[in-house]
């Protein structure tokens, strides 16, 4: 009976997981990010930039419930990935994370709707408060 209730929890527990998706360009803050949450059992993609997110989301099967976004990037930036994916899934969490001040964010024309921020440098505490609070 033990075994039966364990199978349940485990199949409960994989369908809450949420599916975050890491892009940033540092590679030190994309690895910290995805071992914070990775750690605290959240399922977590990594991507260097908004070019490679966007290949990610395509060719993933589940739909990711959160994007954190760094919002400047080569090739594509935060601001840009985040217009093209609120396309596809208008309902999806974005989170960018910046060093730069919030004016600067909405100089960069972050789009409006269900985003958040989170200023460089943060702690893993704060990271899993935003993520937490997007869900």
């Amino acid at each position: 009976m033990n075994s039966l209730i364990e199978i349940e929890k485990a199949s409960l527990t994989e369908k809450e997981r949420l599916k975050i998706l890491v892009v940033d360009d540092d590679s030190t803050i994309r690895e910290y990010v995805g071992n914070a949450l990775g750690t605290s059992d959240f399922s977590v993609l990594l991507a260097r930039d908004g070019v490679e997110a966007l290949k990610l989301i395509d060719s993933s099967t589940e739909m990711i419930d959160v994007l954190l976004l760094d919002v400047v990037m080569p090739r594509l930036n935060g601001s840009e990935l985040a217009r093209v994916i609120q396309s596809w899934h208008p309902k999806i969490k974005i989170i960018f994370m910046s060093g730069y001040p919030h004016d600067f964010m909405t100089n960069q024309g972050i789009p409006a709707g269900d985003v958040s921020y989170l200023r460089k440098p943060f702690t893993t505490e704060c990271l899993l408060q935003a993520v937490t609070e997007r869900r």
